[in-house]
């Protein structure tokens, strides 16, 4: 449920955020915030194009979890696109399948 709703998510705001002709190397980071009810339905709550990590409204989670995001983002997707030869790492991260963008032909 996590990975259709994130997925989803994602391919709506994507085309705004990035336009076709930008550089493949980029990328942006997506809050999404979710909760979970009694039957175990995951409902995604909000999407926060830049998410509230560095301005101490989240001073309450603990520092490890931003040192891996950042850690597992810098593998994935910067040191790859600026070393050459870099190959990318996974780490935490859950890959999302490919959703068309607007403008696609299905």
């Amino acid at each position: 449920q996590l990975q259709e709703l994130s997925t989803r998510a994602v391919a709506a705001c994507a085309s705004g955020v990035f336009p076709r002709d930008t550089d493949p190397g980029l990328f942006h980071l997506f809050g999404l915030d979710f909760v979970v009810n009694t039957d175990g339905a995951v409902k995604l709550l909000e999407a926060n194009s830049y998410p509230a990590i560095a301005n101490g409204s989240m001073s309450g989670v603990n520092k490890q979890v931003y040192t891996t995001l950042i850690r597992d983002l810098l593998s994935l997707h910067v040191l790859p696109h600026v070393q050459p030869g870099t190959p990318p790492v996974q780490g935490g991260f859950c890959p999302l399948p490919s959703v068309p963008q607007r403008g696609d032909k299905a």
